[in-house]
C-alpha cells in the first residue's frame, strides 16, 4: 500500500468522474475522492423540483459512489469563494458588453487550484478529473501539452486551455483516450446505477440556463438615453432591454422582424445600444 501512487479525484456524482475514479483504481493508484460544493443548492430549490435528476442529490450520489468504489471521500464547502471569483465575474463581463465562459475561469481559478492545493496539503501526488482531454509531455521544451480527447464530440480541452504546465504536470485524465459510449459501458459493467442521471450542459449556478434572470437580479442599469438597435446599413431603431441581455453573434430574439437574417455585431455599453448587421459583418 505504501508503494502505491496516490491521486485525488474531483467527483461530481456523474458517470464520467465515477468511471475515472474506477479506472484509476484499476491502474493501481491509491484513490481519494473530493467533492466541492460550489453552488448554493437552496437557491435552486424551485428548479430542482422541476428537474430532480439534475439537482436533487449530487452529494448523496457522490457518497454512494465513493462507498461503492471503497475510496475515502472529502467534502469542501467553497461557495463563498466561488461566488466571488466566478459568479461576480460573470455579471461584470455582461455589464461590460462581453460574453463570459465561466467554466474556463472556474477551472483555472477555482477547481484545479483547489484540487492541487488540497492534494499537496494531504501529501497526495496527483490530481484527476473526468474531463475528456489528454496530456503529452514535450521532452525538448520540458513542459506539458494539453491535447484534445479522443472522442471529439466530448472533447473538453477548450475548458482547460488556461491551466498552467505546473498544474498539468500533476494531472491525470483517465477518460482522454475513451469514447463516451465506452465510459457508459464501463459504468454499466461495474454496477454504477447512473443511467437515469441527465447530463447537464448548463452553467452550474444558473438553474434552467436562464442567465438573463440572474442579470436582472444583479444589474439594473440607468437608461438615460433611448435604447435601440442600429442596423447596418440604415438606421432602424427599436426598444431593447439592457445590453447585458445580448451577445455578439446572436441572431434569435433580438426584437426585429426583417426580410434577411441579421446578427448582433457590436455592443456599446456606454450608450446601451446594440449594432446589428449581416453575417459578413461579424468577421
Amino acid at each position: 500500500m505504501k508503494n502505491k501512487k496516490s491521486v485525488l479525484i474531483a467527483m461530481s456524482g456523474g458517470i464520467d468522474s465515477s468511471v475515472a475514479a474506477f479506472l484509476l483504481q484499476e491502474k493501481g493508484y491509491q484513490v481519494t475522492g473530493i467533492y466541492f460544493q460550489l453552488v448554493d443548492s437552496e437557491k435552486n430549490k424551485e428548479y430542482r423540483e422541476k428537474e430532480p435528476g439534475n439537482w436533487s442529490s449530487d452529494r448523496q450520489r457522490v457518497r454512494k459512489i465513493a462507498q461503492r468504489l471503497d475510496i475515502p471521500l472529502h467534502e469542501v464547502d467553497y461557495r463563498k469563494e466561488f461566488n466571488k471569483v466566478v459568479v461576480d465575474d460573470f455579471i461584470i463581463k455582461y455589464q461590460s458588453g462581453l460574453t463570459p465562459n465561466p467554466c474556463v475561469l472556474c477551472n483555472e481559478k477555482v477547481k484545479f487550484r483547489l484540487l492541487l492545493n488540497y492534494a499537496l496539503k494531504n501529501s497526495i501526488q496527483f490530481i484527476a478529473t473526468g474531463h475528456y482531454v489528454r496530456i503529452k509531455k514535450n521532452q525538448k521544451q520540458d513542459k506539458y501539452l494539453l491535447k484534445r480527447g479522443l472522442d471529439r464530440k466530448k472533447d473538453q480541452s477548450y475548458f482547460l486551455y488556461r491551466l498552467s504546465t505546473n498544474i498539468l504536470s500533476k494531472c491525470i485524465f483517465p477518460l482522454g483516450n475513451l469514447t463516451k459510449r465506452k465510459v457508459e459501458k464501463i459504468a454499466c459493467e461495474i454496477g454504477l446505477e447512473l443511467s437515469n442521471i441527465k447530463e447537464s450542459q448548463e452553467i452550474c449556478f444558473i438553474p434552467g440556463n436562464d442567465y438573463r434572470k440572474l442579470i436582472e437580479q444583479k444589474f439594473s442599469p440607468a437608461r438615460e438615453n433611448q435604447s435601440g438597435y442600429l442596423s447596418i446599413p440604415g438606421n432602424i431603431w427599436a426598444d431593447i432591454k439592457a445590453f447585458a441581455f445580448y451577445t455578439i453573434g446572436q441572431r434569435r430574439k433580438i426584437g426585429l422582424s426583417l426580410n434577411t437574417r441579421k446578427y448582433i455585431v457590436r455592443i456599446s455599453p456606454k450608450s446601451n445600444n446594440i449594432v446589428i448587421g449581416d453575417e459578413q459583418d461579424l468577421y
